[in-house]
C-alpha cells in the first residue's frame, strides 16, 4: 500500500504525522475496487486549554493556539473497506485499519492487501 501526503510517497504499513491544527480527507483507492473516504477532524481539548490559560498565561495561549496544540485528531481509530467492483484477482473486500499510535498527531495505517493508494488532502 502506498501513501501520498502532499505529493510525497510512502509505503505502508506506515505512520502519518498530521498537523493537529488541520483537518484531512483520506481517500483510499485500488484498481478494481470502489474508492473510500474518511475525514479526520480536529477537536478542541478543553482541559488542555484551561491548563494552558492557568499555567502559561497569554504567551502560552498564543503559541499553543497558533501551533494547534489544543486540538486532537478524531477518529482515533477506524476501519475502512474497499469493495470489489470488477472481476479479477483479489478478495471481494479490502480492509484498511487506521489507528492512533499514542501520539496525538500520528496515525498508523495498515491494509489487508498491499497496493492500496492513499491520498491525504488537507481540508480548507
Amino acid at each position: 500500500m502506498s501513501v501520498d501526503v502532499n505529493g510525497d510517497d510512502y509505503t505502508t504499513p506506515t505512520a502519518l504525522d498530521l498537523e493537529r491544527k488541520n483537518e484531512y480527507v483520506l481517500t483510499f483507492s485500488k484498481e478494481g475496487y470502489e474508492q473510500a473516504r474518511i475525514r479526520i477532524s480536529k477537536h478542541l481539548s478543553g482541559e488542555f486549554l484551561i491548563l494552558d490559560v492557568l499555567f502559561t498565561g497569554l504567551v502560552g495561549v498564543v503559541v499553543d493556539g497558533t501551533t494547534g496544540s489544543w486540538y486532537n485528531l478524531k477518529p482515533e481509530s477506524v476501519t475502512v473497506s474497499l469493495n470489489k467492483v470488477s472481476a479479477g484477482p483479489g478478495p471481494d473486500k479490502i480492509k484498511i485499519a487506521i489507528e492512533g499510535s499514542g501520539q496525538q498527531n500520528e496515525l498508523e495505517i495498515k491494509s489487508s492487501v498491499p497496493g492500496v493508494n492513499i491520498q491525504v488532502t488537507p481540508v480548507k
